[in-house]
C-alpha cells in the first residue's frame, strides 16, 4: 500500500498508524485481524469517489489528520457491514402490483466519517435564474 505522499499513493494513513487509532476507539474490534490494507485502501477509495473534497494537500496539509481519521472510520464500517450484498428494495408481482420491502440498508460512507469531513465536502448545487 502506497500512503501519502508517496506519487500515485493508496491511502492517507499507515497501516501502524491507523492501528494507534483504533486503539483507543470503542467497538473496533473488526478491526483487529482484518486484512488492514484491503480496508484502508477500499474506505481510500469509497471517500474520494463518493464524497466531492475539497482538500488540496498540496498547499495545506492541515486536513490530513481529518482526513485520515475518515479514512479509518469508513475502513472499520466496510469490515463491519455486507458492503458487497446487494439488498431489495422492492419488487414487482406483476401487472400494477408491487411490493415495497421495509429495507434498513447500512449507508455507503460511515456516518461518522461524514461528520469528520463536514467542513472539507463540496455541496453540488443549481442556480436558476428567471
Amino acid at each position: 500500500m502506497r500512503v501519502y505522499p508517496t506519487a500515485s499513493y493508496q491511502s492517507w494513513i499507515s497501516e501502524n498508524d491507523a492501528d494507534e487509532y483504533f486503539e483507543y476507539r470503542l467497538k473496533s474490534d473488526e478491526w483487529h485481524g482484518a486484512n488492514k490494507d484491503a480496508a484502508l485502501v477500499m474506505a481510500f477509495n469509497d471517500l474520494n469517489q463518493m464524497i466531492n473534497l475539497s482538500v488540496n494537500l498540496s498547499e495545506d496539509e492541515t486536513p490530513l489528520a481529518v482526513l485520515k481519521a475518515a479514512q479509518c472510520e469508513q475502513a472499520l464500517h466496510l469490515l463491519k457491514t455486507e458492503f458487497d450484498s446487494r439488498q431489495v428494495d422492492s419488487f414487482s408481482m406483476g401487472g400494477d402490483l408491487f411490493v415495497k420491502l421495509d429495507s434498513k440498508r447500512e449507508p455507503q460512507i460511515a456516518v461518522r466519517a461524514v461528520m469528520i469531513l463536514s467542513d472539507y465536502i463540496l455541496m453540488r448545487t443549481i442556480e436558476r435564474t428567471r
